[in-house]
């Protein structure tokens, strides 16, 4: 599943790209044809994604009942909730907009309903994209660790045959032919150490140059591995081996398979300190189970040294030296979060080596009682280890508690800019049209107007970004994007230039879009570890109630005027007054109505109030900010100048359905 999941999401994004018009849609009868296609491929996207979010769910809770944990676990978890945030809401709200687009007369409405899906649609792509990247990036780093450690196994299993290489020379001049092929399989295996380490770190380099996230991170650890001759080391090994000089290779590959390690653990995917210590408990589990095996084996050791002896001590000495070094990399791992554990495994690895000394020098008891006491101090450190675990958790929930409100305020600050620029980005398409139409309008008073809206927004774009908490950086780029642009269309406008300003503005909504996906997603993760369940995506009700009172304050707009309550009984045609007669039966309804039927359009283009022909429940089942885009829409009169671009989203529609 986890190799297969990368396909499932290209596929998904090439499938809602499909879906994407140009800019807009023109309403005619002919265009629900098109418009019922785009909805069943949607349809079919939103089912392809939840069968993956399932299979997701089936992986994570099998893992989780069998007590494994890490960060196949968390990456897993990460990618299945987007997913699942993506068809519950957003592809959710595309379908259902797509079907309104569909079904109405009313041109206004049917624009609204498109457009927004239009604008739903690129914002799943986008979260689609960013979650293949995110996770290219992480499996490359993650297996990049691996490799890492799986080269410094390999230099540890050579270290062991270098020494046996050493203890078979002692005394000798010349090696034997059994000796020179020891020999020249040793170099032959530190040459394919050497060359895969080195391709290993212009990889590593490569995505140290790439990234932005652990770019830093990742060239520290280049620096680290330069500063410590790993490749010098591997070079100089190879060269000792040649030179039958067996004692000095093991030494350079002792310090080469530390810096592996070392290496791995640079570059692995970064962890809190809770994830740290419970990494570090379960190494120690493996420490004292390996201790109590030493312990076993060298208890089982003759007691006086004869020279048949001598190769099962050998064995154990090589064992609690493998155990030695797997403590001391522990100890290293976690020496800042938890010294006093620390303190313990470094007594616990003085007695190992004490142990070690003992059995070179075949003292069987004196071995056992320095063993005996290390696994003590491991067991101690164990213990203590689980007190810290606890009280990371503690502090971790408190903060991640802390940074998750403060998350959510930001993210419903950029949640507000978005549908603040859209409704500067509506006003700027309106005014743009009647520029091309070239109608007596009073061009430079309303740019000025849009100008000021669209500073201001500016204004707060800034304001958003200085306020993001630490645990909201990664939004920092796409806001700075944003407010470049917003302040770019700023300037078109105020140079009676509409029709430059859109294109600007549309790239400023995809940053902000962007900035915003990054704070859900962070969000969806601190829910996650809070284990809460997953919200809709910031508070719409209070940015849409907001919008309603700025659509109020509108020039021309009576205060307080509300759409209808969807109760099955719209405004009728305009009474004398040029207000619409409430009560009358809506048109729509399978009830009986007076015999007057009108457009729906009428009152509008005459330039009357507008007939409202669908109520507010018509959305009650969107959430509510998108509810409140859908109703906005409707009010807004879109330009009439993109009938070739709707000709040719119906021709893509057409063509992807006949292949």
């Amino acid at each position: 599943m986890i190799k297969r999941l990368p396909s499932v999401l290209r596929a998904a994004v090439m499938g809602t790209s499909l879906l994407i018009p140009v800019f807009s849609f023109g309403a005619d009868a002919k265009f629900s044809d098109g418009i019922r296609r785009g909805e069943a491929q949607q349809t079919q996207i939103k089912t392809q994604v939840q069968h993956a979010t399932e299979d997701l769910t089936s992986i994570i809770n099998e893992l989780n009942r069998n007590g494994i944990a890490g960060e196949d676990v968390q990456i897993l978890t990460k990618i299945r909730d987007i997913l699942g945030d993506l068809t519950s809401k957003d592809m959710a709200t595309v379908i259902v907009l797509l079907q309104e687009a569909r079904n109405v007369v009313d041109p206004g409405k049917f624009r609204g309903d498109a457009t927004e899906a239009v604008v739903q649609q690129q914002s799943i792509v986008l979260k689609m994209r960013q979650l293949l990247l995110d996770y290219k990036r992480q499996q490359e780093l993650y297996e990049l660790a691996l490799r890492f450690t799986e080269l410094a196994q390999r230099q540890n299993g050579n270290i062991k045959e270098a020494k046996a290489l050493v203890r078979a020379m002692k005394n000798r001049t010349q090696l034997d032919e059994l000796l020179k092929s020891s020999k020249a399989l040793q170099a032959s295996e530190e040459e394919s150490i050497r060359d895969e380490t080195h391709s290993l770190l212009v990889k590593l380099a490569s995505l140290a140059a790439a990234e932005t996230e652990t770019g830093d991170r990742l060239s520290k650890s280049l620096e680290q591995a330069e500063k410590k001759m790993l490749e010098v080391s591997l070079r100089d090994a190879v060269t000792h081996l040649k030179d039958d000089k067996p004692f000095l290779a093991a030494n350079t590959e002792v310090n080469a398979r530390d810096r592996l390690y070392e290496l791995a653990s640079l570059i692995a995917p970064v962890e809190d300190a809770a994830a740290k210590l419970r990494k570090a408990a379960e190494k120690i589990d493996k420490g004292i189970a390996e201790e109590k095996i030493v312990i076993a084996k060298t208890a089982a050791l003759a007691k006086a040294r004869g020279n048949a002896d001598e190769e099962p001590y050998i064995r154990v000495e090589d064992r609690q030296a493998d155990n030695v070094d797997l403590t001391n990399r522990i100890r290293k791992e976690i020496e800042t979060l938890a010294p006093v554990v620390t303190d313990l495994l470094k007594i616990g690895q003085g007695q190992m080596q004490a142990a070690r000394g003992s059995i070179n020098e075949f003292k069987r008891d004196a071995a056992i009682d320095s063993e005996t006491q290390a696994l003590a101090k491991l067991e101690e450190a164990r213990k203590l280890l689980e007190a810290q675990i606890a009280k990371a958790d503690a502090e971790k929930r408190a903060g991640d508690t802390l940074a998750l409100a403060k998350l959510e305020e930001a993210r419903d600050k950029v949640a507000k800019a978005i549908q603040d620029e859209q409704r500067v980005a509506l006003n700027t398409a309106n005014q743009a049209g009647k520029e091309e139409a070239k109608k007596d309008t009073p061009k430079e008073e309303v740019d000025k107007q849009i100008g000021k809206q669209q500073e201001a927004v500016a204004k707060n774009t800034e304001e958003v970004k200085q306020s993001l908490p630490e645990e909201g950086k990664e939004a920092v780029p796409p806001l700075d994007q944003a407010n470049q642009n917003q302040r770019e269309a700023k300037k078109s406008l105020d140079d009676q230039n509409a029709k430059s300003a859109q294109p600007l503005e549309q790239q400023a909504l995809n940053h902000l879009n962007k900035a915003k996906s990054a704070l859900d997603q962070k969000i969806a993760e601190l829910q996650n570890e809070l284990g809460r369940p997953p919200d809709n995506g910031g508070k719409p009700d209070q940015i849409a109630k907001s919008l309603e009172k700025s659509q109020d304050d509108q020039p021309g707009k009576e205060p307080g005027k509300k759409p209808g309550k969807g109760s099955g009984q719209g405004d009728g045609p305009p009474s004398p007054n040029g207000q619409p007669t409430p009560g009358n039966p809506d048109e729509n309804q399978a009830t009986k109505g007076h015999g007057d039927r009108k457009g729906t359009d009428a009152n509008a283009n005459g330039g009357g109030p507008r007939g409202n022909v669908g109520g507010a429940s018509n959305f009650v089942h969107l959430p509510p900010r998108e509810r409140q885009a859908v109703k906005q829409a409707q009010k807004d009169k879109y330009p009439e100048e993109y009938g070739p671009a709707i000709e040719q989203y119906l021709k893509n529609l057409s063509d992807q359905e006949n292949k």
